[in-house]
């Protein structure tokens, strides 16, 4: 257990150099996007191994949101499913089923924008409104 901490601190120091702070994360990408689906009760699950090598399993139930981004050009005609499984003050919250067509403002990861993703947690999307 010590072994694995001191190589997890390292790895850090390594990247970050000794005595600096480590690389900001990019800014997240702000998209206009087009809600086209939204689903009251969507089912979820989650497997992971932990520190100790120990398998886990949790799942539930959440509202989601499927939206249809429509810019930036780089990625317009990509969808985005949200999945609100997480709630709090500074979340973004799950969308009204009426609102279906209308435009959203949303802000989300330029690794996950870029990468083969469809789906995303609300703690990973830093913004979420209709466009004025």
């Amino acid at each position: 257990m010590r072994t694995f901490h001191i190589i997890v601190l390292s790895g850090a120091a390594l990247l970050a150099g000794c005595g600096t702070t480590p690389p900001a994360l990019p800014p997240p990408v702000p998209c206009i996007a087009e809600l086209t689906v939204f689903v009251d009760e969507t089912p979820w699950f989650e497997n992971w191994v932990d520190e100790n090598g120990n398998a886990n399993h949790c799942d539930g139930v959440s509202p989601s949101a499927t939206f249809r981004l429509v810019s930036p050009a780089s990625f317009t005609g990509k969808v985005v499913t949200i999945t609100f499984r997480a709630e709090g003050k500074d979340l973004p919250q799950p969308p009204s089923s009426s609102t279906t067509g209308t435009l959203f403002v949303i802000e989300l990861p330029r690794d996950f924008l870029e990468g083969d993703y469809s789906s995303i947690h609300n703690m990973h999307v830093n913004e979420l409104r209709i466009k004025p």
